[in-house]
């Protein structure tokens, strides 16, 4: 406004020097008009902007191109109808792959013999993909592809998929909670579901919601010939569980296999029957989720089962290199770990089980490791081990709590007995060694 003003100032006094004669232009009045000409302008202006004669408009040039939006808001209505366009794509997205459909193609991504050929960018979000059955190639990115399955029905397809996988890039094909439905069903209709997110909520290790994870580890083996007694290095093929490549090393050189070592991920979805069967009873899961996971809330329906997994009882699994969903109810954490229990171990896990029965935790949750060596001075007679070791579901038949585990057991009570005696102080016991029945 204050520009407009002194153009206005300018253009007064520049005809007055061009068409007024010298007499008028050195007058007081004239330099005073020279003040008061811009406001008369301005107020003539709003006079006919106001009766209709002339239209004012304040906003910038309005280019015909751009749809009758101003240059200068041109990007931001760009940038709105970017974020609406990307909010329906991501609407439809979230709708296929809460689909059967997307199911098969997740599996087939996750089960036929792709493999990627190159990559086209540092960032690898987009490469040459291969179908090693037919030899097929297709570029593809994680967007698009040229397979003729994209052309049709521009949904994800299984190499976009593939190629989500061997890039850790897959987390947003995993599907959003569908909390309302589910819950409606299980407690509305008192039918029981069970609802894997209550079990566990956070994001999966890796492709399954699983604590470890199936390896497979090609290394040397070194030994003794049993025929000629000379020493022998041969290759040795192993599957391990493990939390991670660099893990698997670990639990390889555990065993024994030495390097060089060629590791290998082994994934296991699940089957096309299982998926049938989690919709058919209306169980809901994760795109996500391994073969484990499917068995663990399959397990949880059929019995009926609820009950929360301590983070320790997992860490306890974890210890023992025995592979678990997170899924799994306590009880079938306790007998898988059992299981894989050698002997010696499950005598000294039952010692450990009287410890914490006796001290009011659940198993895995003592404030001893079930590691310390204070369980392995247990020493059961020959008829107390053979029951021990007879004992077959372990978290089935004693429970998470151990509330089951009886106390008038001969093998409770020198478990008891031989703890107090290497110092170990039992809350419910306090000093004594003699058994009070309860």
């Amino acid at each position: 406004m204050l520009k407009l003003y002194f153009v206005l100032v300018v253009i007064y006094f520049l005809f007055g020097y061009l068409f007024l004669p010298d007499s008028i232009c050195s007058t007081g009045w004239y330099f005073l008009c020279a003040a008061l000409f811009p406001v008369v302008f301005f107020i003539i202006i709003g006079l006919l902007a106001k009766k209709g004669i002339i239209k004012i408009s304040s906003q910038p040039e309005i280019d015909a191109e751009s749809g009758g939006v101003p240059p200068c808001e041109q990007q931001d209505v760009n940038n709105q109808i970017d974020k609406k366009e990307q909010k329906k794509a991501d609407k439809l997205l979230l709708t296929y792959i809460d689909s059967e459909d997307f199911d098969n193609r997740f599996l087939r991504a996750r089960t036929e013999p792709l493999e990627i050929i190159e990559f086209y960018d540092e960032s690898h979000m987009s490469a040459k993909i291969k179908n090693i059955e037919n030899g097929h190639t297709y570029f593809t990115t994680e967007t698009t592809c040229e397979c003729d399955d994209y052309k049709k029905h521009h949904k994800p397809c299984k190499h976009m998929l593939f190629l989500a996988l061997q890039t850790k890039r897959f987390w947003r094909y995993e599907k959003p909670v569908p909390k309302e439905s589910f819950l409606q069903r299980k407690q509305v209709q008192d039918i029981f579901v069970p609802i894997y997110w209550e079990y566990y909520h956070k994001q999966p290790p890796g492709l399954g919601y699983t604590n470890l994870f199936l390896f497979s580890v090609c290394g040397r083996l070194k030994g003794v010939s049993k025929k000629t007694g000379r020493s022998t290095d041969r290759k040795k093929k192993i599957i391990v569980s493990a939390i991670d490549s660099e893990d698997a090393r670990k639990a390889a050189a555990e065993i024994g296999i030495l390097p060089p070592y060629q590791i290998k991920f082994i994934d296991t979805p699940p089957s096309y029957e299982q998926y049938r069967y989690l919709r058919g009873v209306g169980i809901p899961y994760p795109n996500l989720i391994s073969a484990l996971d499917v068995s663990a809330l399959l397990t949880r329906y059929e019995d009926q089962d609820d009950k929360l997994c301590s983070d320790l009882l997992f860490e306890m699994a974890t210890q023992c290199r025995v592979r678990v969903s997170y899924f799994s109810s306590p009880d079938s954490v306790m007998s898988c770990i059992w299981s894989a229990a050698t002997e010696t171990k499950k005598i000294a896990l039952f010692c450990y089980a009287v410890y914490c029965r006796e001290c009011g935790y659940n198993f895995g949750s003592g404030n001893i490791k079930h590691t310390d060596p204070i369980f392995s001075v247990f020493s059961p007679t020959k008829k107390e081990q053979d029951y021990i070791l007879s004992i077959t579901e372990f978290g089935y038949t004693f429970g998470y709590d151990l509330s089951r585990l009886n106390r008038r057991l001969s093998s409770y009570q020198d478990a008891v007995a031989q703890m107090i005696e290497a110092g170990l102080y039992l809350p419910q016991q306090a000093t004594k060694v003699k058994w009070i029945y309860q």
